[in-house]
């Protein structure tokens, strides 16, 4: 698995006593969706860790979300922050 770190490069997840073994690890494209109030932050990344997409969204539509992905959605897995009641 990868990340975007906060300098916008990709590096290799680092998880300590994380199980895994459910996952699938090898897929064509990956997705990360950072979840505001407002707006919706997506990154998708080949398997050759290339940004394919990176944007901000309004999340009032799914419509433009969903048509981002459909190009991708054969072999793509989409992590998602999910932070309930953070503030």
């Amino acid at each position: 698995m990868y990340i975007i770190n906060r300098a916008g490069s990709i590096e290799p997840h680092k998880t300590k006593g994380v199980v895994t073994r459910f996952y699938k690890l090898h897929t064509r494209f990956y997705c990360g969706v950072d979840m505001h109030s407002r707006v919706i932050y997506l990154c998708i990344i080949g398997e050759d860790k290339k940004i394919l997409v990176h944007k901000k969204l309004k999340n009032q539509d799914t419509t433009q979300l969903l048509e981002i992905l459909e190009p991708y959605k054969d072999s793509i897995v989409v992590s998602c922050e999910s932070t309930f009641a953070w503030y």
